[in-house]
């Protein structure tokens, strides 16, 4: 179970704010974001053998002056994102990650594998949808997506923990325009909430310089803002792939990783090189 289920809620609200202030705009989104957060740590849970609240992951309940809850550690896994979109429409999604440094630190010895961590995401609260239970799945924090509209379709995904929906609710919208920059728009500065999942002992929110206007309004009591010195690797690192509807293909690679885009281009009938397209950071 993954916590896209509240991504739709996230770009409801990040489009959903017309002829307001960019800094308005942001304290909705933002307040929106704990909503969901706080849902998405009350509801989520491996949907066999129970009922969700799917009205409630989909819709979250604003927090009303409360807080949600805090994470017990800061998840150091080496997450990677792949994201491919052929000439077809054919695309692809990825997100990998083992959740925590070396996952759960099992090795399978046959295949070298290492084994992730996920495990960690379950609850021991009686009657939680997320409740450690024979079978089941954990709520886990990957977040992939594939989108589509008239003008194009988009394959996307990143690292951030908790805050991928976050993160793509700041990114998607600038990504859904194929007259924009992809390298533009991820190079764009961006914001995070978090506590402990990124350095805090309590809910902050964590700016690039630039993310959050100067007049934007406090969202909501208690929550401060922490402005870091440059763009943060906790920021997230997103990688895309488009495909517009008159058959241009572009991609970019996130500039606060070390990612990179490549391209195939057909020299003749059956020879296919790879040529790398752009720079990677």
């Amino acid at each position: 179970p993954s916590q896209g289920v509240v991504l739709p809620a996230l770009l409801s609200a990040a489009a959903g704010a017309p002829g307001r202030s960019a800094a308005e705009r942001t304290r909705l989104l933002a307040a929106r974001c704990q909503d969901a957060s706080a849902a998405r740590d009350r509801l989520l849970g491996d949907p066999r053998g129970q009922r969700l609240d799917l009205d409630g992951l989909l819709d979250p309940a604003p927090l009303a002056g409360t807080l949600p809850p805090r994470p017990p550690f800061r998840p150091s896994g080496d997450t990677v994102a792949v994201t491919a979109v052929d000439s077809s429409g054919l695309a692809v999604s990825l997100v990998q990650s083992v959740y925590q440094t070396f996952g759960s630190g099992l090795c399978d010895p046959g295949t070298g594998i290492v084994l992730h961590n996920r495990g960690s995401a379950f609850s021991l609260l009686p009657g939680h949808p997320g409740l450690l239970r024979p079978g089941a799945r954990p709520p886990h924090t990957l977040c992939p997506v594939i989108g589509r509209s008239p003008a194009l379709l988009l394959a996307a995904g990143c690292q951030g923990g908790r805050a991928q929906p976050q993160i793509l609710a700041q990114t998607l919208p600038g990504l859904a325009d194929p007259d924009a920059d992809p390298a533009a728009v991820l190079a764009d500065p961006r914001w995070v909430i978090g506590a402990r999942d990124i350095g805090f002992e309590q809910q902050t929110l964590l700016a690039e310089p630039g993310s959050v206007p100067a007049a934007t309004p406090a969202v909501s009591p208690g929550l401060p803002v922490v402005t870091a010195p440059g763009p943060s690797d906790l920021a997230g690192h997103v990688q895309v792939v488009r495909l517009t509807r008159d058959g241009r293909l572009d991609a970019a690679s996130d500039p606060r990783a070390d990612g990179g885009t490549v391209q195939p281009e057909t020299d003749a009938p059956g020879n296919t090189r790879t040529t790398p397209e752009g720079t990677p950071a």
